[in-house]
Formats: structure tokens, C-alpha cells, sequence
């Protein structure tokens, strides 16, 4: 999350960053596969274990 988050670029303040956190998020769990998930999103992984 530093890398792809907090220092992807500069932020003025902190407050600043931290509004960008739920975005970040919402591509981070629902969009992007992870490989530790075998490829899945977290959010489709949670859908299969709650199934």
C-alpha cells in the first residue's frame, strides 16, 4: 500500500492522502487480482468463502 498509495506521489498534507484512501481501496479489493488469492479479488474471495 506505501508504494501504490500513500508515496505514488506527493500529498500537501496528510489529510490530503487520506482522502484518496478509499478510492485506493475500492480498486485494491474490488478491481486488482491478487496472486495470493489465486488470481481473485479479495472481494470475489470473500463472496466464495461466504457462499
Amino acid at each position: 500500500m506505501l508504494e501504490e498509495w500513500a508515496y505514488v506521489m506527493p500529498y500537501s498534507t496528510s489529510a490530503a492522502r487520506n482522502e484518496r484512501l478509499p478510492a485506493y481501496l475500492r480498486i485494491d479489493n474490488g478491481r486488482r487480482c491478487h496472486m495470493a488469492l489465486g488470481g481473485l479479488t479479495p472481494q470475489q474471495r470473500l463472496a466464495q468463502l461466504q457462499a
